[in-house]
């Protein structure tokens, strides 16, 4: 396996042949970013999982207008277009985009799990982050959800970068970024389809994946840091958080940033 090559879009389609998935895939070897060209397909030029590749981003960016960075040709980047199914919330797709990444790298043999908002962990770290971004046109409500996911980034690459990790680091195996691609659009095919039957089944699934919840948080907003136990989360996305003097918050991810800070919270 050569890790150099750029990514087999076809190779992707052969593994998806016969589901909805592989519908509309399309690749561009180098961009600045992969929402902002999704973003900007015109109303009636996309379909529900329509997917832009690419093997490099100049201008990669993750939540609250962080960067993005990624080695070229050894990640799985891409943005998928999704609408809003009808009684959801655009948020939801946040659920749907975790739950897939998270199955895709357990069939890559990484056992993932989430953290709030919208990080993949494994043991040694981040794997994959997810930006999901909300725009309303004349004649549709659409969902980008852009998806970086480390896949064969050597151990001493992620050196310079806190707390991350990638499939090559976690099993000590390379693996097929177009298998990872595939079994990524096949899952959120499923889980979105999911969403517009049993939402309340996709919401439960997300928050049972969640390492987040019983365990001691710092939180940084406007105001300042404060600590606490992350108790639950709301199912408009808003994590619950208890205070050492009784106080309960609810926080949200546009407006702070959490970091896990101890194991679980004593009974």
């Amino acid at each position: 396996m050569n890790v150099e090559n750029p990514l087999d879009v076809d190779a992707i389609r052969d593994l998806l042949a016969g589901s909805r998935a592989a519908r509309d895939l399309r690749y561009l070897p180098e961009i600045d970013s992969t929402n902002r060209v999704a973003a900007e397909i015109p109303d009636g030029e996309w379909q529900d999982g329509t997917a832009i590749f690419t093997d490099h981003q100049t201008s990669g960016r993750g939540r609250r207008g962080r960067s993005w960075a990624s080695a070229p040709r050894r990640s799985i980047l891409v943005s998928v277009l999704f609408s809003v199914p009808p009684g959801t919330a655009p948020h939801e797709l946040l659920f749907v985009a975790a739950l897939s990444v998270s199955d895709a790298l357990v069939e890559a043999g990484v056992p993932a799990r989430l953290k709030w908002p919208n990080d993949v962990h494994a043991a040694g770290g981040k794997l994959a982050g997810i930006l999901s971004e909300f725009s309303q046109g004349a004649g549709s409500k659409r969902v980008v959800l852009g998806i970086g996911i480390n896949v064969n980034v050597p151990p001493d690459e992620l050196a310079p970068l806190e707390d991350a990790s990638s499939v090559l680091a976690e099993t000590g195996k390379l693996a097929s970024r177009e298998k990872v691609a595939a079994n990524l659009l096949f899952h959120l095919d499923m889980w979105y389809r999911g969403l517009t039957r049993e939402p309340d089944r996709v919401f439960e699934e997300w928050v049972s994946r969640l390492d987040t919840i019983g365990t001691q948080v710092d939180v940084s907003e406007a105001a300042g840091t404060w600590s606490g136990t992350a108790v639950s989360v709301m199912r408009d996305g808003g994590l619950v958080v208890d205070k050492p003097g009784g106080e309960r918050r609810i926080v949200y991810a546009a407006d702070v940033s959490i970091r896990s800070t101890g194991g679980l919270q004593a009974p």
